[in-house]
């Protein structure tokens, strides 16, 4: 157990080095922006890392003393957990088309109930295995029935995910956004799948590296996801058309209109005049009450 302390290391140092720059850049730069999409990307990666950092604090005291606090491991994976299930939540706004070839989300109320009895199933599939796991016989919680439980939700949610995918790419008719949709759904499958495979292959696996692999595995396939979600959401070549926000330096009038749609998100049209008798239309979308601080932000 004691290597696990330098893979949750490397892995601490990955999330310094390569997603955190990055991620405060955008935060600073979309300080007046609060879209749905947009806190799911910060949020899931805020739970991975502070899932890691619990993790790493329980490994590196039981390197110390041979004891170590066992609940922070079940509290950082726990917030692990979470974060997936905000990834899965993100990955089916995309699979959705929000942003991409509509403004509107559709069937938004139910994606997002959807989302949280997901993320009580598996939280509480989590916790039965640790109750229900033998220290005798058993020596991790990936091997228990509660845990296949929690690999069928995860499959359920995939498929789930792929018909939310052809309902989309079925009304698009632009050949490069199926082609986007295609190969995000084809990146996407392999991230639904890889827990049945993995947890398969490692059945072959001598108990002595068993555990280590697997968390091992996690880690990286965890730290990918963020880094494929960071090129798709905010590639210059993504067709995801995230609204913007510009500075309110230059701006000398600024007309701000909003109407309501039936999933309960507004739509806010705000139009700048700038010294040059430019107008520019900024079209922003969520909830009625963050349009209302932001436009209270602005003025």
């Amino acid at each position: 157990m004691h290597d696990l302390v330098e893979v949750y290391f490397v892995c601490i140092l990955l999330y310094l080095f390569i997603p955190l720059p990055f991620v405060l850049i955008k935060i600073r730069s979309l300080t007046y922006l609060k879209h749905p999409i947009l806190i799911s990307y910060f949020l899931f990666q805020l739970l991975f890392f502070i899932g890691n950092i619990l993790n790493l604090m329980h490994y590196f005291i039981f390197a110390y003393n041979g004891i170590g606090i066992y609940i922070l491991v079940h509290i950082g994976n726990l917030i692990t957990i979470i974060g997936e299930s905000i990834l899965i939540l993100l990955l089916l706004f995309i699979a959705k088309g929000w942003l991409i070839n509509t403004t509107v989300l559709r069937q938004g109320k139910k994606t997002v109930i959807l989302f949280i009895l997901y993320t009580i199933a598996c939280c509480s599939c989590y916790i039965l295995s640790i109750i229900t796991t033998n220290p005798v016989i058993d020596s991790n919680h990936y091997q228990t029935f509660a845990n296949y439980f929690s690999l069928l939700f995860r499959c359920f949610v995939m498929f789930l995910f792929v018909f939310e995918l052809k309902e989309t790419t079925q009304e698009e008719k632009n050949f490069e956004r199926l082609q986007f949709f295609h190969h995000f759904g084809a990146c996407c499958m392999v991230w639904f799948i890889y827990p049945t495979a993995l947890i398969f292959i490692m059945s072959f696996v001598t108990e002595l590296y068993r555990v280590k692999l697997i968390i091992s595995v996690v880690i990286l396939v965890n730290f990918l996801s963020i880094l494929i979600i960071s090129y798709i959401l905010f590639s210059p070549k993504t067709f995801i058309n995230l609204p913007k926000i510009t500075s309110i330096k230059n701006e000398d009038r600024i007309l701000n209109k909003t109407t309501t749609d039936t999933n309960g998100y507004h739509k806010s049209s705000i139009t700048e005049h700038d010294e040059d008798d430019d107008e520019d239309d900024i079209e922003v979308y969520g909830p009625s009450h963050l349009l209302l601080n932001t436009s209270n932000q602005r003025s």
